[in-house]
């Protein structure tokens, strides 16, 4: 039934809506398939056509966005007579999905700048198979660039052929859109687009339906900041606040789910990716430093520029009501001089600051509020437990560099 969410795990009123409301915020929606940007990272390409689109994105091909790059506002240089005077013509399409090519065309010549090709709707395309119910179609490819087959299985960034000017297009550019099965003219799906750069605005979004005349990239990986903030089993995290040492460890439960445990016994689930590092499911007794943590990093992808981005974290980090809705945080992080990055959330009338170093980590933790600091934590130690035969280790920050980044 419309409004209602069906639920993996059963659970409590209050933390059901938590989860709902936070993977609803970080881009996971059971109504919208998440798409990749198919085109390089760094590359900034403008929407030149969404969905309900005004020239050909209707009816049964409604949820359809249309891409070309424009730096100058012009798609094409000198007096764009020749397709290689457009920009996008030939760039390389990527795949959005993880899938397996089921259809290609390649054999259609491209339309000379103005023209299209009346009896092809598509021209030459690559349709992707997500599973039984979702068809990704990458449509207007360059004759003869195509680098897949069908049966062929592909993965986000994948490439599979070039920007062309083929079937109904007047000029380059590239169409992208979700269908329902796999024959040609196949009703369209709601889809949407994540971990994308807005970069106008310098905004990072994990889950974004594009709007008309939005210039987006790819935004680029940082492995430094990915190692800074890598949790493997074992690893401590030994931190002094108010005259006092907690210890925050990572452990790994028999269903094979990450958690940071604080000495308190609270604790909160970990999802660690190749793109971000993303908190949940907080539990456990009330403990200050353990929510700060969660507060200034719960959310914290691994791209440089770092840009800015929002999340929904539970209010009740706060120490507010659980029924409390939730926060409507948003976060920026720059690189600062010495190497390190200072990552800066807000948080309502609340702000977190983390400092995090390239093999320490989260070197320092702060919340304030409206009369100043509240909390203030600083890593003692990092280390590694001892577990049958593997080593344990620890890093102290005040080391000498030479150590501490040997």
């Amino acid at each position: 039934a419309p409004g209602l969410v069906r639920l993996p795990v059963p659970d409590l009123p209050d933390h059901s809506l938590q989860r709902t409301t936070l993977a609803r915020a970080r881009g996971l929606r059971s109504d919208s398939l998440a798409l990749r940007l198919p085109f390089v990272e760094g590359q900034d390409w403008q929407v030149y056509q969404t969905f309900d689109g005004a020239h050909t994105h209707q009816g049964l091909w409604r949820h359809a966005v249309d891409f070309y790059p424009t730096p100058d506002g012009r798609s094409f240089l000198g007096q764009g007579l020749q397709l290689s005077d457009y920009l996008c013509y030939g760039a390389p399409v990527l795949s959005p999905v993880t899938g397996c090519v089921v259809q290609v065309c390649s054999e259609l010549p491209d339309n000379p700048p103005g023209e299209v090709h009346p009896e092809s709707r598509w021209g030459n395309y690559v349709l992707i198979a997500v599973d039984a119910h979702h068809y990704v179609m990458l449509a207007h490819l360059q004759q003869d660039s195509l680098q897949v087959v069908p049966g062929q299985a592909v993965a986000p960034g994948h490439p599979l052929a070039r920007c062309g000017n083929s079937g109904r297009s007047p000029q380059p550019h590239l169409h992208v859109h979700l269908q329902s099965g796999p024959q040609l003219g196949a009703a369209t799906r709601p889809w949407h687009f994540s971990h994308v750069l807005d970069s106008a605005q310098g905004t990072l979004h994990l889950d974004l339906q594009p709007r008309l005349g939005q210039t987006l990239c790819r935004p680029r990986l940082d492995r430094g900041l990915a190692d800074a903030l890598h949790f493997p089993v074992g690893r401590q995290f030994h931190y002094v606040w108010r005259g006092r040492t907690t210890r925050l460890e990572v452990q790994l439960d028999l269903l094979g789910q990450f958690w940071l445990r604080s000495d308190s016994g609270a604790r909160v689930a970990l999802i660690e990716s190749a793109e971000l590092l993303a908190a949940f499911d907080r539990q456990g007794p009330a403990d200050p430093l353990l929510d700060l943590w969660i507060l200034a990093l719960g959310l914290t992808p691994f791209y440089t520029p770092g840009g800015s981005w929002n999340d929904r974290p539970p209010a009740s980090l706060l120490g507010h009501h659980r029924w409390t809705p939730n926060l409507q945080s948003h976060y920026h992080r720059d690189l600062l001089s010495d190497g390190q990055w200072l990552q800066v959330g807000r948080h309502g009338t609340f702000s977190t600051r983390a400092t995090l170093h390239p093999r320490l980590g989260c070197t320092q933790l702060e919340l304030h509020g409206a009369r100043g600091l509240m909390l203030g934590a600083q890593l003692h130690e990092v280390g590694l437990r001892a577990d049958q035969g593997i080593p344990a280790w620890s890093l102290r920050p005040r080391a000498s560099a030479e150590t501490a980044l040997a």
